[in-house]
């Protein structure tokens, strides 16, 4: 949360963390949270774990988990169905490392997290 100044902190949609913004409301969270501990003498650094982020749209939900750009994303396995789609995204060593679930696929979304 520090900027390269020792002053001052970060925090929130204006953040960089680790080269990503990360401009969701779980790891601004965690952040505060490690941010007020720091501020008030007992330094705390910023552990991010895997993630899920949903996206609120009333007709077609989606839930994203784990890491889905293209720099930790060698291959896509798709499954697409008349409810919904899951994509799971698998480093170069074929680990499992991020997913995207839509509509009724949601359902799904916790138990994929459990498994990055």
């Amino acid at each position: 949360m520090q900027t390269s100044n020792a002053n001052i902190y970060a925090l929130g949609d204006c953040a960089e963390f680790e080269g990503q913004v990360k401009a969701y409301l779980q790891p601004t969270l965690i952040s505060a949270a490690a941010l007020g501990k720091t501020l008030l003498g007992e330094a705390t650094k910023v552990t991010l774990l895997n993630m899920m982020v949903k996206v609120k749209t009333p007709n077609y939900p989606i839930q994203i988990g784990g890491k889905t750009d293209s720099s930790s994303v060698s291959r896509w396995n798709l499954d697409v169905q008349s409810q919904g789609i899951v994509a799971k995204g698998y480093d170069s060593a074929d680990n499992m490392v991020g997913f995207v679930v839509t509509q009724d696929c949601t359902q799904q979304a916790f138990s994929l997290l459990r498994q990055l």
